[in-house]
Formats: C-alpha cells, sequence, structure tokens
C-alpha cells in the first residue's frame, strides 16, 4: 500500500492546502497519506472502502479520510471527485471555531474516515468553492485559508449565520475542545483527570459526556489519537521505533509494539517496511 506526502500532492514549495479534481474511471487502489483529505462526489456511482467499513459513493457524498488513514475507490460508472488537501495543523492553527461544535469536531477527529451526504445547494457551495482552490494553486496563503474557510463552512451547520449566532459553550463543547487539544499534542502527558479538569469537569461527568459524543472512553481516544500519530513518524522519519514511541506518548517499547500490533494487526517495523512514502 502507498501513502502520499502532501508535498508529493501538492509540490515541494511549502504549499499547505489544495485542491483538484479526478476522474475515476477505475479502481484507485487502498492507499494512505499524510495530510487529511475531503472527497466531494460530484458525479457518478461506486464504492468508497476504508479501515471503517464500505460506503457507496454517489453524487453530494463526502469522505473525510485523517492523516494515517487509508482508503480507495471502486466505480460502477465513472465517478468525477474534487478532493481538497491540507496539513491537519491548519485546522488548529486558523480553523479553531470548527471544533466548538460537537457534530463538526465528531467528524474532523473520529479515527480512520467519516463520511456523509450533503444536501445538494450546500454540496454546490463547497465544490464552487474548492474548484476556486483549485484554480488558485499560488494564491497567497491566508488566501487559501480563506477558501478553505469557506469550504468547511458550508459542509458544517457553520454555514448558516444564524447556526453560528446560537454555538455556545455547552458541556460538549468544553469537551470537544480538549479533544483538539489532545489531537494537536498527543505526546503530553495525558490522563483522564488532567483532561475533565481542562474541561473544568468532574472525571465522572467529563467520562460520560466524552463517551456519549464520540463512543469511546477517554483512555481509548488518547491511546486511538497516540497510535495514529506513530503511525505517521513510522514511515515520515527515520527515528528508531522506540523514539517512535515516546514521541507519541507511549514510552514503554514492549507495550508501544504490543498495542500497535493490536490496532493495526501488524508490528511497528512491519507497517514501516509494508507502505511507501511517496514524495
Amino acid at each position: 500500500m502507498d501513502r502520499y506526502a502532501l508535498t508529493g500532492v501538492l509540490g515541494a514549495d511549502s504549499r499547505r492546502i489544495g485542491a483538484e479534481s479526478v476522474d475515476v474511471p477505475e479502481t484507485i487502489e487502498p492507499h494512505a497519506h499524510d495530510f487529511v483529505e475531503i472527497a466531494l462526489v460530484v458525479s457518478g456511482h461506486g464504492t468508497h472502502i476504508s479501515r471503517t467499513g464500505t460506503d457507496d459513493a454517489v453524487a453530494g457524498s463526502v469522505f473525510l479520510v485523517r492523516p494515517g488513514s487509508w482508503h480507495s475507490f471502486e466505480p460502477i460508472t465513472t465517478m468525477t471527485v474534487v478532493n481538497v488537501y491540507f496539513d491537519e495543523r491548519v485546522l488548529f492553527e486558523h480553523l479553531p471555531w470548527l471544533f466548538t461544535d460537537a457534530t463538526s469536531s465528531r467528524r474532523l477527529l473520529s479515527a480512520g474516515t467519516s463520511s456523509w451526504t450533503a444536501p445538494a445547494d450546500v454540496f454546490g457551495d463547497a465544490v464552487a468553492w474548492a474548484t476556486s482552490l483549485e484554480q488558485r494553486p499560488q494564491a497567497p496563503f491566508m488566501i487559501s485559508v480563506g477558501l478553505l474557510t469557506c469550504i468547511m463552512a458550508v459542509l458544517t451547520d457553520f454555514g448558516d449565520p444564524d447556526r453560528v449566532e446560537q454555538v455556545a459553550a455547552s458541556s460538549s463543547d468544553l469537551v470537544w475542545s480538549v479533544v483538539a487539544q489532545i489531537v494537536a499534542d498527543p505526546a503530553h502527558e495525558w490522563s483522564v483527570p488532567a483532561v475533565a479538569a481542562a474541561a473544568n469537569l468532574s472525571p465522572s461527568h467529563f467520562t460520560r459526556i466524552f463517551r456519549r459524543e464520540l463512543g469511546t472512553s477517554p483512555a481509548r481516544f488518547i491511546a486511538q489519537v497516540r497510535l495514529e500519530r506513530a503511525a505517521l513518524l513510522l514511515v515520515s522519519t527515520d527515528l528508531a521505533v522506540a523514539r517512535v514511541g515516546e514521541q507519541a506518548g507511549i514510552d514503554d517499547a514492549n507495550y508501544f509494539a504490543r498495542i500497535f500490533r493490536s490496532a493495526y494487526g501488524i508490528s511497528p517495523k512491519e507497517y514501516r517496511a509494508g507502505i511507501h512514502l511517496l514524495d
């Protein structure tokens, strides 16, 4: 399975956001990448496959693939897909407002791939903004940020001005704010009491809300984020396996190897050898 680097897709000129329209007449083999990809299916019909399962891919389908996750397309009829690519750090540096809403946060931060069908008018706006981004490959960075902001706004409830005014700091929103912090810095010494304190909630209340929002415990989510970061480091650096674990927040090398195999089905060394990062 190949793995694509953002520099290979957008060029080695330090671009961090881009888009392209592609026709998919035949199967796109499973592949992974070190960036966030949003695939907007404009026309055609097929199947989208990822580690989280299979989904129909029809006009209006939206697929968000996180760094470190693999996916593929199997078209039934030729598909046209507009892909938006960006460095995940752009979300935390320039679009932090996305994490004040539980729905958009769940889509952005859930492991693997998130998928949904957008209303026709909303989808059309998202494609228009993505096309504008594709047509401006040399635009100043903040112009690209602005276009990405428009895409993300229309693909979430934030596309409605009334919805923006209604967003408040509820308990759920506080939990998602902490989730964003964990993703931004998985190597931090996170613990349930620490993350609950960051949300100004008791550990038991925090855990209850966390399970409701993400369907898993805080401890399991922290482990998931650390393993995703480790997977990225394995194929994008020459760090020793033990050092990769440390930088992902897992200091015990034996424990790191054990939980990595449990999650990915192979050892960290096998993962590094089996996935090739394409520049």
